[in-house]
């Protein structure tokens, strides 16, 4: 295979770091990561929620190691990073090849992350790269060579790493809950707020939740409304789908049709983990066929690049004018406590 490379597409003169943090607690990471590297981080910036992307002027196993030693309570995983690359399947595949650095007597396993919306799965990835790989063997349980592939949006952050290369550290700043009253994730409590704000949620009949695994909306929604039908391509966690008055739809939002959904929506949530600019280009026709005259609708905007209110304002904007053609207002743009810097809580009303 052809000799192994550590330089990113995009900043072929710096080492690239994928961080994994806390959520909501970014800044505290980047902290942290600067006092950790100190003159070797050249730039550190979060790029959306729980990730941070370092650039840094040493080699980048040396600088994940660095990291390592030092005492940290907000990170949780640093990847060295040896290609970005379009998240293009073929384009993945052929990344790995070019990394190269998997011999004979190697034992390897493909890992692939995946956020935002595409036309593969995890899976697909996976099994694409284990499929093109000519040299060693699969080895799920005891790799001594992983591929690990981050996809975030438009982008892939691939890397063939050596046992050990890859770093994981304990998080310290996991909130302390009573017994059996944790909640499934921040989403949660995003919506707990939500309810605050929006009282008559608790008269709604139907509800209709959009991008929901692992389902902390569609839990709170259950305990107010008659029924919820959860829409998400990923699994919802078990105990959500035990819930009784909640119907799992396996689906894109996009794909939803009349007979998944048989009634109107009283209310139409969507957290799902995409930008606000896809949303906002999708969830007219659902709004169309779906929420019910006199309808709630309650958007999370998600801003994916550095210019953060730039592009939160520009896609409430463009959803308010798409929105009006259904007679559909926005009623307000908030910042719940639980929300991250990048995003922008959107409550809405059919009139």
């Amino acid at each position: 295979m052809p000799k192994r490379q550590h330089r990113s597409e995009v900043e072929s003169d710096l080492g690239l770091l994928f961080v994994t943090v806390a959520s909501g607690f970014e800044k505290d990471a980047i902290s942290e990561l600067q006092d950790s590297l100190g003159d070797a981080l050249v730039r550190c910036r979060p790029i959306f929620k729980g990730i941070v992307l370092i650039s840094t002027s040493i080699d980048v196993r040396k600088a994940a190691k660095i990291v390592e030693g030092h005492k940290t309570s907000y990170v949780a995983k640093v990847v060295p990073v040896d290609r970005v690359v379009k998240a293009d399947l073929e384009r993945i595949v052929d990344s790995v090849l070019e990394i190269g650095g998997i011999e004979e007597k190697d034992a390897f396993a493909v890992r692939c992350t995946r956020r935002g919306r595409h036309p593969f799965s995890s899976r697909d990835v996976e099994r694409a790269v284990g499929n093109a790989i000519r040299g060693g063997r699969v080895d799920l349980e005891d790799p001594n060579v992983t591929i690990n592939v981050e996809i975030l949006f438009d982008k892939a952050y691939v890397s063939v790493l050596k046992a050990g290369e890859m770093v994981s550290k304990r998080v310290g700043v996991e909130r302390k809950w009573e017994k059996g009253k944790r909640p499934l994730n921040r989403s949660e409590l995003k919506m707990v707020e939500i309810l605050e704000l929006l009282p008559e949620i608790a008269s709604c009949n139907v509800a209709l939740d959009l991008g929901a695994a692992p389902g902390g909306w569609t839990k709170i929604l259950s305990k107010h409304v008659r029924k919820v039908y959860s829409v998400d391509p990923a699994q919802l966690d078990e105990d959500i789908l035990k819930l009784g008055n909640v119907s799992y739809l396996p689906k894109k939002l996009e794909e939803l049709t009349i007979e998944d959904v048989p009634q109107r929506a009283d209310i139409i949530t969507c957290d799902a983990n995409i930008s606000a600019q896809e949303l906002v280009s999708v969830i007219g026709k659902v709004v169309a066929d779906f929420l019910s005259e006199k309808g709630l609708l309650v958007l999370t905007l998600k801003a994916v690049t550095p210019k953060i209110e730039e592009e939160l304002t520009n896609s409430a904007r463009v959803l308010a004018e798409r929105l009006k053609d259904l007679r559909v207002d926005v009623l307000t743009l908030t910042k719940l406590p639980h929300n991250t810097r990048r995003e922008l809580t959107c409550i809405c009303k059919r009139m």
